[in-house]
């Protein structure tokens, strides 16, 4: 049973609800399918691929940038913000991280955005739920093999998830917040 389960349980005997992902969520995409024409390897915008999520954090180096008209163009679908949460969907399964700040990010079809909805779902709380055990144990089970593994975005968003209160989602994400930074220096 993981930390996060354990949790759960402890702080709601009763049980929580359990309710499909795509209803916790007011956003649920992926990034760009094809990059366009004109990126460069320095710019203002930078263009993020899974390679780019690890360790629950965002690394910002990136290899191809855009300008702003690029930015303006592809931004309309994603709508990248601060408190979105990713999740690689292609190639490294299963990596998460929430979006701390956003100046201006693209990312490309190997991560899957997600907005939580904010009376619902709290984002660090999805992002503690996406690393569990389970889920990622589910990820890689329902993952398509080919080239590169991958998970559609129709799969994720019919994922079962436990949601419990608001402020149990606050008291947890606290808890494993701390552990983290304990264990994580």
């Amino acid at each position: 049973m993981s930390r996060l389960s354990e949790l759960m349980e402890e702080m709601c005997p009763d049980g929580v609800e359990r309710i499909v992902l795509r209803d916790v969520v007011s956003k649920l995409v992926d990034g760009m399918h094809n990059l366009p024409h004109g990126l460069t390897s320095n710019g203002k915008y930078p263009v993020l691929s899974a390679k780019n999520i690890r360790d629950g954090r965002i690394n910002m180096s990136a290899d191809k940038w855009a300008d702003d008209e690029i930015f303006s163009r592809e931004d309309k679908r994603t709508r990248v913000k601060a408190g979105d949460v990713v999740l690689t969907i292609v190639g490294t399964i299963g990596r998460s991280a929430v979006v701390p700040e956003n100046n201006g990010i693209l990312f490309q079809r190997s991560v899957c955005i997600m907005t939580p909805a904010p009376s619902r779902m709290m984002p660090s709380f999805l992002k503690y739920t996406l690393d569990s055990t389970d889920i990622q144990d589910w990820l890689k089970k329902n993952a398509r093999v080919g080239a590169q593994p991958g998970i559609y975005l129709r799969q994720i968003e019919k994922l079962l998830i436990s949601v419990p209160p608001l402020p149990v989602q606050a008291e947890i994400v606290r808890i494993l917040d701390k552990w983290a930074d304990a264990h994580n220096g």
